[in-house]
């Protein structure tokens, strides 16, 4: 096992500027999920990790050694890519022996070792009875698997897992998220996996970084990513439906505060407020609203918005709403049964104690500490 540790790296394609001063570290057999869209850095990182590309400032140390110039192959990683790269016309035994018979590896590994290390890591794998098959007779999942494997024979000190399973049907998908994370535990082998699905980051890493434009942006536990959101961007890439982030204002009306979004006018916490007009002087900012964080009812709630429904999405045990009023639209998810219609209008109730402000102009969260706060 090995620390992963990348202090101000930057690395640059011409004139694109792929990673600016990347700070990072994955402890010894923890699991780390690189979370981002398309084109944030994910793979650059990666495979600067690996040595197979290199960094044009800073430096990348595996148990408190710089390996800037050291060969990938002797930084003992081994990595795992999207597109499986399984050489087509080689067994699955072929392919998962290709890394012991290299000739840098030959001379450590006899035949009959080759044989058995094969063997353990596909009985591992659960892949056994396919060791005479060629790659085109397998399922996307089991092609998985090969790579998987060809990554644990070589008995590497770290993993780098590059969106290993972006592509494959939800269900085994979410399938195969629950046997990496089981089988990373097992070995425990310091990994990094990168995907774009919030959804996997959050299942499968102890901890969570989230990239965008080559820059980590926050490193946290699944729950304070989640919860936390640092930025207006982590908030709205978190989430199905992604997070309500809309301009508002505080507003005091005799002794009670409001949240004005629009023509929306919701009651708000005294000490919420108070707290919020300390940090935004003029008491305007942006607020976040997850879709789930709020109540909406036939009936009416006194003092609180009236919503028409805009747009009702039934999901078997859940109901998705759009919401309006004037020009504010906002989505909510609900659990089914209310069995709302087009045109109707419902009452809505935010669970203030789980808003979330960011500056208009920054994006970055504003810190309240207002979890214990009650109205």
């Amino acid at each position: 096992m090995a620390k992963v540790v990348l202090k101000n790296v930057y690395k640059s394609y011409g004139e694109v500027k792929a990673i600016r001063g990347v700070n990072l570290s994955c402890e010894e057999g923890q699991l780390l999920a690189l979370l981002g869209p398309s084109g944030a850095g994910k793979t650059t990182t990666l495979k600067l990790i690996a040595g197979l590309e290199k960094c044009d400032g800073g430096e990348i140390f595996l148990n408190d050694r710089n390996v800037n110039e050291v060969s990938p192959f002797e930084r003992n990683v081994a990595m795992t890519f999207e597109n499986y790269a399984l050489y087509p016309h080689f067994t699955v035994f072929e392919n998962l022996a290709f890394p012991l018979r290299s000739p840098r590896r030959r001379h450590i590994y006899s035949e009959k070792d080759v044989r058995k290390k094969v063997e353990e890591i596909a009985t591992l794998l659960g892949i056994h009875q396919l060791l005479d098959r060629r790659p085109t007779q397998l399922s996307g999942g089991q092609r998985q698997r090969v790579s998987l494997g060809r990554m644990l024979v070589t008995n590497p000190d770290v993993f780098l897992m590059d969106e290993p399973i972006a592509h494959l049907d939800a269900k085994l998908r979410y399938f195969l998220t629950g046997e990496i994370k089981k089988l990373q535990k097992r070995l425990g082998v310091t990994t990094i996996y990168t995907t774009h699905d919030y959804m996997e980051a959050l299942a499968i890493g102890d901890r969570v970084a989230v990239i965008n434009t080559g820059k980590v942006l926050q490193v946290g536990s699944p729950d304070e990513i989640f919860n936390r959101p640092n930025t207006e961007f982590i908030g709205k890439l978190i989430g199905d439906p992604p997070m309500n982030v809309l301009e508002c204002e505080i507003v005091k009306k005799e002794k009670n505060y409001f949240l004005k979004i629009g023509e929306l006018i919701h009651p708000l916490s005294a000490r919420m407020a108070e707290k919020l007009l300390q940090e935004v002087k003029d008491g305007k900012s942006r607020v976040g609203i997850r879709p789930t964080d709020m109540q909406v009812s036939r009936e009416k709630i006194p003092g609180y918005p009236e919503m028409e429904v805009y747009v009702s999405e039934p999901l078997g045990d859940k109901e998705i709403l759009t919401l309006k009023k004037g020009n504010v639209s906002i989505q909510a998810k609900i659990k089914a049964g209310l069995e709302s219609k087009v045109g109707e209008h419902l009452w809505v109730k935010f669970d203030f104690k789980r808003l979330h402000f960011f500056d208009r102009e920054t994006g970055n969260r504003i810190h309240l500490d207002v979890e214990y706060l009650v109205l």
